[in-house]
């Protein structure tokens, strides 16, 4: 058992430690994103480390404190991101009353046709901004009721 623990403790502490290489090869920058797998495997294996093996030996503590260093490191990385962390943005609390800047991206798709959709659309919403996308010679025709309220294009 303790073989096995060993082998799976070096493990850890290799896919633990490779990420903090600057190295851009897949194989190490992947180890950056299953943090919450190999805490938990970590933890799992301190967990057997401390049930199972004899605490007599020195390599025995060593192997837990290189578990324990593996779910430290792993765990400060994690915990932002959990609800245990302050939130780093407030929260919503309704609209307030200042003037906003209304901007409307319309992508009618050359082959549309259904220009009056984008015209009521447009007059319903009242947009400060259109921006119509993927138009032709038919659309820009279409559109020239909009040239008084939109004169810049």
């Amino acid at each position: 058992m303790t073989g096995i623990i060993s082998i799976l403790t070096c493990l850890l502490a290799l896919v633990t430690i490779a990420p903090i290489s600057t190295h851009p090869a897949w194989w190490i920058r992947v180890w950056d994103f299953p943090r919450l797998q190999i805490l938990a495997l970590a933890l799992l294996t301190l967990v057997l480390n401390v049930a199972l093996l004899p605490w007599s030996s020195p390599w025995v503590w060593g192997l837990a404190a290189v578990n324990l260093a593996c779910v430290i490191y792993q765990a400060r990385w994690i915990y932002p991101y959990t609800a245990l962390s302050k939130p780093q943005v407030l929260d919503f609390t309704g609209y307030d009353k200042k003037p906003r800047l209304r901007i409307l991206v319309a992508n009618v798709l050359t082959p549309n046709r259904h220009a009056e959709k984008l015209l009521a659309l447009v007059a319903a919403e009242r947009p400060d901004v259109l921006v119509a996308v993927e138009t032709d010679g038919w659309w820009e025709q279409q559109l020239t009721p909009l040239e008084q309220d939109y004169p810049t294009r």
